[in-house]
């Protein structure tokens, strides 16, 4: 099945390509492969992976589904595994794809991304300085297992993710509607780890101050836009807060040109999904979610407000022992 996939998927390159081109040279050039790497993509020894199908497809106007073929049950799944080794790397890689996933979608106007969320979302806190450090930090931590951690303040993150993380925000923030659903125990979890770290003596006053000054800040910033019912850049933002907790993350996103479906898997990893099945399925289950959740954004003024005074309580609590 895959060599016969990966044999449908090469004629429809050559078939899109001038003549006078070579498929391999291209590829090298579009996916920034070595040689060797391309011809064994080419063989069918390595399978292309999603973000490579995505990039090839969006190039030359392929449709994968054309390739797996109308009637084909199969679905296409990536899995973005980060390592340890190349933690920071993939990281980026991550946040490349994505944003240029919104680059792609605030070119139409009715784009749409929805999500349910057991932890707060990278638009909900990349914009945040220590809070998007310290979830790199957190993760780090987990992953070097064989590696001495140094402490918070002297965790200093790459160049090249400080600026990737912009860039997401500003694609994101100007590219779609969005509906959240968010689980009401969300900041607590936060902050229980946060406050796991601060007994492990990896976090100091300072560290906690700026943390939950930055947390602060993000609430006001959510309730504002709750209050507003309009997410950045004048697009409409459906606010819901769950009565239940989820056991994942999952996100759907839309627009004319493509459907993605993730889901988080081991905290930081996500399984990826263009199959329209896939998709359509994991839209209904997130709407599924909205029966156990309540509206906050321009409605549920009592709820709503209740809500974001709790979590205040909650992130001024939270240190007192």
């Amino acid at each position: 099945m895959k060599n016969e996939l990966n044999s449908k998927l090469i004629i429809s390159i050559k078939e899109a390509l001038p003549s006078q081109i070579k498929v391999a040279t291209y590829l090298m050039d579009l996916l920034s492969l070595g040689r060797e790497a391309v011809y064994r993509r080419i063989r069918g020894d390595v399978s292309f992976d999603l973000d490579e199908l995505s990039v090839i497809s969006k190039a030359l106007n392929i449709s994968i589904d054309d390739v797996l073929g109308k009637n084909d049950t199969t679905a296409l799944f990536s899995i973005n595994m980060i390592q340890e080794e190349s933690f920071f790397e993939q990281y980026c890689n991550s946040l490349i794809f994505y944003t240029d996933i919104f680059s792609r979608m605030k070119v139409y106007p009715n784009s749409q991304v929805q999500g349910a969320n057991n932890e707060l979302p990278f638009s909900f806190y990349l914009s945040h300085e220590k809070i998007a450090k310290f979830y790199l930090y957190k993760w780090v931590y987990q992953l070097q297992t064989s590696k001495p951690i140094v402490p918070f303040s002297e965790f200093y993150l790459p160049q090249r993710v400080i600026d990737l993380n912009k860039k997401y925000i500003s694609e994101s923030n100007s590219s779609c509607h969005t509906t959240s659903i968010l689980s009401q125990n969300v900041l607590s979890s936060f902050l229980n780890t946060v406050k796991y770290f601060y007994k492990l003596n990896l976090l100091n006053n300072q560290d906690i101050e700026d943390i939950k000054n930055e947390l602060l800040c993000m609430l006001e910033r959510l309730e504002s836009m709750s209050i507003s019912g309009v997410w950045m850049d004048d697009f409409e933002f459906n606010f819901y807060i769950s009565n239940i907790d989820f056991d994942t993350t999952y996100s759907y996103m839309q627009c004319p040109e493509f459907e993605l479906s993730t889901i988080r898997v081991f905290s930081i990893n996500v399984v990826r999904s263009f199959t329209p099945e896939i998709c359509q399925a994991n839209k209904k289950w997130i709407e599924s979610l909205k029966r156990y959740s309540t509206l906050i954004s321009k409605s549920g003024d009592l709820y709503r407000t209740e809500f974001f005074n709790n979590q205040r309580k909650i992130l001024r609590d939270i240190f007192i022992d």
